[in-house]
């Protein structure tokens, strides 16, 4: 290219790179907790319900949303977050003591009175990434359910951008031939060892429980490290700072605000 060619050529470049927009999300993956976030005001829907999570994958600044699995006494997987129903719902008792039929009459205690969402009755959106945080507990017994029912059940809903969190380090591999997996934990020395010496995809921890150095050390394994719990624009950015592979924010205005 010549000298004049150049000159000419210098106010497109200038135009052009006044209109690309960085912003501090650039290269971090962004993801609605429970779809638009748990217990927070502005978030329009009750967490977890099929309002949230059609309301939320209608912003472009998120990569996905991720979403809280429990499996009911009929091996049905359904999404709620807490142990209990009567913490949020009109029920009693634990999903995993429920019959489907039981749950699908409930309504969460909320202005929008939203119904508990079948994960089966989902069209999952090739567009965007959803990550499952799979509850094994059954706090009504105080045991786990029963892995290989809940696996088979997860299996007939089996999509390539469907990613897991597992609560624990023994349950990889149940799930690792499939899906790409995450451990969940806010011990750091066990997410290094985990993730250097297992086949994880990467890991999930509060915000609040890593630095920007141990999220880089955690990086440097070849993994993907994942935060959460954070609940406000300046949570949003001090996440962003510490430069994760994604955030899973619960406030999805604010991430919008400052990604967009």
């Amino acid at each position: 290219m010549n000298f004049r060619s150049l000159i000419l050529l210098y106010p497109v470049l200038l135009f052009l790179q006044s209109c690309s927009k960085v912003t501090p999300c650039d290269n971090i993956e962004v993801f609605g907790h429970a779809a638009m976030g748990l217990s927070m005001p502005n978030s329009g829907y009750h967490a977890n319900s099929m309002e949230a999570i059609d309301l939320a994958l209608h912003f472009p600044s998120l990569t996905g949303i991720e979403l809280d699995v429990r499996m009911s006494n009929d091996g049905q997987l359904w999404l709620y977050h807490n142990d209990f129903l009567e913490d949020e719902t009109t029920g009693e008792g634990c999903i995993e003591e429920k019959m489907s039929s039981e749950i699908e009459v409930l309504n969460y205690k909320s202005i929008h009175k939203e119904k508990l969402v079948r994960l089966s009755s989902l069209e999952i959106d090739s567009s965007k990434q959803y990550i499952l945080d799979l509850k094994f507990n059954n706090a009504c017994q105080q045991n786990l359910v029963n892995v290989a029912t809940y696996k088979q059940a997860l299996d007939l809903l089996w999509k390539p951008n469907i990613l897991l969190i597992l609560p624990s380090k023994n349950l990889l591999s149940n799930f690792s031939s499939n899906y790409r997996c995450m451990l969940s934990s806010d011990n750091i020395e066990l997410l290094l060892s985990e993730l250097t010496s297992n086949e994880w995809y990467g890991c999930v921890i509060r915000n609040s429980k890593i630095s920007e150095e141990q999220v880089r050390d955690l990086l440097a394994t070849g993994k993907k490290v994942y935060l959460y719990d954070i609940r406000s624009p300046k949570g949003t950015l001090t996440a962003l700072k510490k430069q994760p592979s994604g955030i899973i924010t619960d406030d999805v205005m604010a991430s919008q605000s400052i990604c967009n």
